[in-house]
């Protein structure tokens, strides 16, 4: 092996290492279960539909959400329920300020309906000595055609840290949900052409 050949090696080596890890930092937020081929959205002038968000497979922890609000008490469980409609329109508002334009009125036959179901809530766990648990959230989201018909269906998990600065279920709640209208926010950025950009 010549010297120079000998040097390039762990350059080379290094640069492809910066590629992959800038590859993971940079790829979809999402896992595409379903995509329809071609692609639906390509018409100008494609409208937008997001429904509430449905929670009614939704588990807290290890526990159906009926149970889980069973044990705890009136006050507890009321708080709850108001995180979640807060956590529900920060999600919707998150969507509407990248892609406002898609929720102006539309012709039927070219306004799609986004309905995200929210599967699983990790509410997370602060410790003052460490041994802190972040608040996760899962989400299915089903794009139906004006039809009904499942055109593209794709899954995430978005993580919110529990910590002495972050200590209140309903704050991370709502954080994480915010942060799962991003991730539709960028499904809609790479895969409907018809959005304006």
């Amino acid at each position: 092996m010549r010297y120079d050949e000998a040097m390039h090696k762990p350059v080379l080596a290094s640069l492809a290492s910066l590629a992959v890890l800038a590859s993971i930092g940079c790829g979809r937020p999402y896992n595409m279960e379903v995509q329809a081929v071609p692609s639906p959205f390509m018409r100008p002038g494609c409208r937008v539909v997001v429904e509430p968000v449905h929670s009614e497979r939704l588990l807290v922890g290890a526990m159906p959400e009926a149970m889980y609000l069973s044990q705890k008490n009136p006050d507890s469980a009321q708080s709850y329920l108001t995180d979640k409609q807060e956590s529900d329109a920060e999600f919707h508002k998150r969507i509407i300020e990248d892609h406002g334009m898609l929720f102006s009125p539309g012709t039927p036959d070219n306004t799609f309906t986004i309905r995200p179901t929210w599967t699983h809530w990790e509410p997370g766990t602060v410790a003052a000595f460490g041994g802190s648990r972040p608040a996760t959230a899962d989400f299915l989201i089903e794009v139906l055609a004006p039809t009904g018909q499942v055109l593209d269906r794709f899954d995430f998990e978005t993580a919110v840290n529990a910590s002495i600065y972050n200590p209140s279920s309903g704050g991370r709640m709502r954080s994480a949900l915010k942060k799962a209208g991003s991730v539709v926010s960028r499904y809609i950025s790479d895969n409907w052409m018809c959005a304006a950009h």
